[in-house]
């Protein structure tokens, strides 16, 4: 018959057959005869949507400009814009990371302190932020932190929460007395408590700020 296979016999030794067929006219369950078709990959590299960053809790993003020294990388001040078209605004940026790192324990590690201002018309706030760790700083026990500008005498600057219970950044008060220290300045030393770390220092490095 047409397309029918081949069957042979094969007698091996006493009372053993072996059977071989071939040309089958069918192929196996789940096969054709030809070659299988591939099954579509499921598409597995959808990005998440990125979220725009709040005037109020965001952390601005900066790149580093800095110049290398016998002593390590001088940290220098850099800037952005960032627009609020809901409110119709512009927020201003400058942004200064510390010279030193902060040891924590885990899961935070060494971490980059930063002085943030942001501006807007006649709102200015200032802002410590650290890559990790816990700040301490409660406005309604009137925490402070503690300012050294270069060789100046110690000042003490109000502090506060962030509104969205982010641990890593605080507010300072005083924000126009606190700016025209680092306008005048070349260094400025700052101790903030942090928990379950006591208090840690970090060192600035002010000069050239354009605010």
């Amino acid at each position: 018959m047409k397309g029918a296979g081949s069957l042979i016999l094969v007698i091996v030794g006493a009372g053993t057959l072996t059977y071989l067929f071939s040309g089958s006219p069918s192929s196996s369950p789940g096969q054709s005869g030809n070659a299988a078709a591939a099954t579509p990959a499921p598409v597995t590299d959808i990005q998440r949507p990125i979220a725009g960053d709040a005037p109020n809790t965001a952390h601005p993003a900066s790149t580093t400009d800095s110049a290398s020294t016998d002593n390590g990388p001088v940290r220098k001040w850099t800037y952005r814009d960032q627009s609020d078209e809901l409110r119709g605004i512009t927020w201003h940026f400058a942004t200064l990371e510390s010279d030193n790192t902060l040891n924590f324990s885990f899961p935070y590690g060494e971490s980059t302190g930063s002085i943030v201002l942001r501006r807007h018309g006649k709102s200015v706030d200032v802002m410590l932020q650290m890559t990790g760790g816990q700040f301490v700083c409660n406005s309604f026990n009137d925490d402070t932190v503690t300012v050294k500008f270069d060789n100046g005498p110690i000042r003490h600057f109000g502090c506060a929460e962030s509104a969205d219970g982010d641990t890593k950044t605080i507010f300072l008060m005083r924000t126009s007395r606190f700016i025209k220290g680092l306008k005048g300045s070349s260094r400025v030393r700052i101790e903030v408590d942090f928990f379950q770390a006591g208090l840690q220092q970090l060192t600035f490095n002010t000069t050239g700020l354009k605010w």
